[in-house]
């Protein structure tokens, strides 16, 4: 430490010295620019109604059941019929679009906000499964896919239809 740095000055006169070695000293900088460009990239926009990158893609935890594949992916306040489920192959492909429009009318002032949003999720499977059994479901915020497992190979794109608990 040095000696300078232990003598009181005015506010204003030390957070112009900050000021000064922060800009002559480049790595300072560099660490700033970095530290800004990671807080935007992963909390996304502050203003309220916006998306941030957790909300881009749905959160999904797959259990290995032996005889059956469970995928299950967290979509709260989505609707089934803006959520679009594919399966080619070993690939499961989950897609959709959120929109949201909200309004708060009081004594003087009437605000509306609107948000939306897509995602879309690929999933490789670990295994083959059979198409004609697949079973989708969604409550409480939550899509299940039951995928029972198979041999063979899938020739085409074959859409899943979601039951509504």
């Amino acid at each position: 430490m040095a000696i300078k740095d232990l003598i009181p000055m005015p506010l204003k006169k030390r957070n112009s010295l900050a000021v000064q070695k922060e800009e002559w000293n480049p790595f300072i900088s560099i660490q700033q620019s970095m530290n800004q460009l990671f807080d935007d990239f992963f909390q996304g926009p502050s203003y309220a109604g916006a998306g941030s990158f957790a909300q881009s893609f749905p959160v999904v935890d797959i259990h290995d059941k032996g005889k059956n594949l469970v995928i299950k992916a967290e979509l709260p306040g989505m609707d089934m019929k803006d959520v679009h489920i594919y399966i080619h192959d070993k690939v499961l492909t989950i897609r959709g679009e959120k929109k949201q429009e909200k309004e708060e009318k009081s004594h003087r002032s009437l605000r509306v906000e609107r948000s939306y949003g897509s995602f879309y999720r690929e999933i490789e499977l670990p295994c083959l499964v059979e198409d004609e059994k697949i079973h989708a479901e969604y409550k409480h915020g939550v899509l299940k896919i039951t995928l029972p497992k198979c041999s063979k190979v899938l020739e085409e794109t074959k859409r899943i239809d979601v039951k509504i608990m």
